[in-house]
Order: structure tokens, then sequence, then C-alpha cells
């Protein structure tokens, strides 16, 4: 035994000791290994004769959460994963793998669902939407004078080695960007909608172009665009039609399908090139579908130009709040101002300017009307830089964002 010293001085007890502290050993603790048969890496949390691996790193590069192997779903038309997560998963955005096409869930959802084809709004207006989940299949119509269209996002875009749809019902719609048109759910399989039962059985309709279809916005000369048109129908016959533009600097090709309701067909995107000279232009609305005939217009605006001559910032009106969508407006100082169509743009702290303007010529300033705030961020004051393709330089405005 150790030879133990007492030391009383001051009413202290002191004691000199030799000895031996043990301290408690932890039951569970991170531990890190690695598997001796996939080669892959292992962080785990545990006992020694019970840890759980929550995190995975495999020999290819690929990673798993919670998941000890990575899916692989090639052999079913499917994709072999880099990162496989057992378990919910956020983000504020979600986008392709250059960074680019991303979307956040509110994109989605941020309309009525419609869940069965059933419970449609009864009472909608022009440019409302809806998310159709009937099957759990992704599909989007919008409503626009008196008929559902519809409306293709990024979310209902897949390719044909890529479909992730295995559940469905008869009516359902995506779109296929292998050949650039919709697929249908036809009873029990996806096919491309013109080959549906019901197309073959005679789908259609009238052209009703008593005077011909305007496009819904002016282009302008040397932008490459898209426009829009309202195609007039009667005698709608239920099931898939065949609509195509390719005339004059403008194109479309898509497939709709009927309900036998429609009164229009709403015929979105027409790609303009930025092709030609200003004026007038007409094509021929074509369908196999068809009966009858229709020729649209849309007009391509002759170009504008100006310099900006913003000595000092500008400020915007209006008043836009943290949390709530919003709009303002904003004058920019100009001089040199020919006549004609230009397109004045921003993108910059949650705000955005996409605006088409028209000159007569001379003009010393030019307004704004929608500059766009999404609700993100945070209160204050922000710069907002507003070029033009067609005008020289730039101005940078002053927008404030309240609490």
């Amino acid at each position: 035994m150790k030879h133990i010293k007492y030391w009383i001085r001051s009413g202290v007890l002191l004691c000199g000791c030799v000895g031996v502290v043990l301290a408690a050993y932890p039951t569970a603790y991170w531990q890190i290994g690695r598997d001796t048969v996939s080669q892959r890496m292992q962080f785990s949390y545990g006992d020694e004769a019970s840890a759980i691996e929550y995190l995975s790193f495999f020999a290819d590069g690929g990673i798993g959460i919670s998941a000890t192997t990575l899916s692989d779903g090639s052999g079913s038309g499917g994709q072999s994963l880099k990162l496989d997560v057992t378990g919910e998963v956020g983000a504020d955005y979600y986008c392709d793998s250059n960074g680019l096409n991303c979307f956040q869930t509110d994109d989605l959802y941020n309309f009525p669902v419609i869940a069965d084809n059933d419970a449609w709004p009864s009472s909608p207006s022009g440019g409302d939407q809806v998310f159709n989940q009937a099957g759990q299949v992704i599909q989007s119509y919008k409503y626009s004078s008196s008929s559902w269209e519809p409306t293709y996002t990024p979310a209902m875009e897949y390719v044909t080695d890529d479909f992730p749809l295995t559940l469905g019902e008869s009516g359902d719609v995506v779109y296929n960007q292998d050949c650039n048109c919709l697929w249908c759910y036809d009873t029990n399989e996806w096919k491309s909608c013109d080959q549906m039962n019901i197309g073959a059985s005679g789908a259609g309709f009238a052209f009703d172009c008593g005077t011909s279809p305007v496009a819904n916005n002016s282009l302008i000369e040397g932008h490459p665009e898209e426009t829009y048109i309202l195609l007039p129908i009667t005698s709608p016959i239920p099931g898939a039609v065949n609509i195509s533009i390719n005339q004059n600097g403008l194109v479309h090709a898509q497939t709709y399908v009927l309900d036998g309701t429609e009164t229009t067909i709403g015929i979105q995107p027409i790609d303009y090139n930025g092709g030609g000279a200003s004026g007038l232009r007409t094509f021929d609305i074509l369908s196999a579908e068809g009966t009858g005939s229709c020729t649209g217009e849309v007009t391509v605006a002759a170009v504008g130009s100006f310099i900006f001559d913003c000595a000092s910032s500008p400020t915007a009106t209006g008043t836009l709040t943290v949390g709530n969508n919003g709009n303002a407006t904003i004058n920019i100082p100009i001089t040199t101002a020919t006549a004609g169509s230009v397109l004045i743009e921003a993108h910059q702290n949650n705000l955005t300017i996409s605006e088409k303007i028209d000159f007569t010529g001379g003009e010393t300033s030019l307004a704004i009307t929608s500059i766009q705030y999404d609700g993100e961020g945070t209160a204050g004051t922000y710069p907002l830089v507003i070029t033009s393709d067609e005008g020289t330089g730039s101005c940078t405005g002053l927008v404030t964002i309240s609490p």
C-alpha cells in the first residue's frame, strides 16, 4: 500500500495520495470503419456490439445516408444512384446536374391539388392553375377561357427510358422529351397520346376561325422568344389531336388531349426564331384531326434604341413587403431614343424585370411598370441593375423592401 500522509492546518484536511483514477467509458460513441466486402468507409454510432451505420462512402464515389447499399435501377429503365438517402430530403432549391432548371416545391404545390381526376374548381378564372395528383402522376393544367390546357412545367418532363411513373389511370398526361410530345396513360400502359384508342376512334375538332386569332403578345425583330395563341374550335371529339405551325419563322408542334368540352385550345409555346423583317406575320395552324383551316397573326415590332442616362440611381415606387409577392414601378432617364420596341431586363436581389416598351422616338424617360418581387429575402433597400440589348449602358435603380 502506498504511504499516505495527512496534514491538518487551519481546519483543512489535505490528502496526498498516489493511486489510480478510473474514467467511465461511454456506452455509445462514433466509430469509423471499413467494410471488407464492399470496401465502403463507414461512419457509425452506438456501442461496440450494435452500432448503427449512418454515413457510407463507397469505392465508386457514391454516398449513402442511412443506406448501406446504393440502389441501382438501371436494369429497369432507371438510374444507378450516386447519392442514396433513407428518409426525407429537404432543400431550398432542386436543380439538374449543372445547377440549372432549378425549382422550389412551392413551384409545384402553390395551387390546388386535384386527386383522382375529380373535384376540379367549379368556378375558375382565366389563368388559374391546378396540380393533378391522380395515380401519383404529375399532371398540370392551366385554365384559360373556358378550357383546361396542359402546362408543361419541368416536373412533367421525362425521357422514355427514365419514366418514374409506375402507376397511373387512363387520362393522365406527361410530356416526353424524346418525342417532344405528350404521353398518355391508357388502360395499363404509357404510350404516345396519338396512339391512344380514343384517338384512333376519331378524336378531332372543327376550326372556328371566323377572324384570324392573334397572338397574345407582339414580338421584337431579332429577339428569339415565345408567344401564345388561343385557337377557337367547335365540335370537339375526345382524344388526342396534333397541332403544328411552321411558317415565317414561327414553329410549334404539340399533341393535345381533348375531353370533348373545349371551345378553345391554348397553343403554346409558339417559338419565334428572331429572323425576318418587322411587320404583321401570318401563319397557318395545321391539324390532321381538325376540319377546316385557320390562319393566325402576330406582330413583329421593329427594334428601337436608346441610351441610359442615369447620373444618379432612380428610386422605385410601390409597397413591397417581405413574405408577399409584389410589384413596383420605376422611371429611368434616357436619351437618343429611336422609334421601335425594346426589351428591358433585370434579375437581382429577388427582383425581376422583363418588360417590352414601345418608343415613338425622342423619349427622355422610360416607365417600367412591372418590377416583380418574389417575397423572399430580408427587408432593406437593394440595388437593381437594369439593362437592355437595345440600350447603351445600364442603370442601377434602388428598390426598398419593407419588413
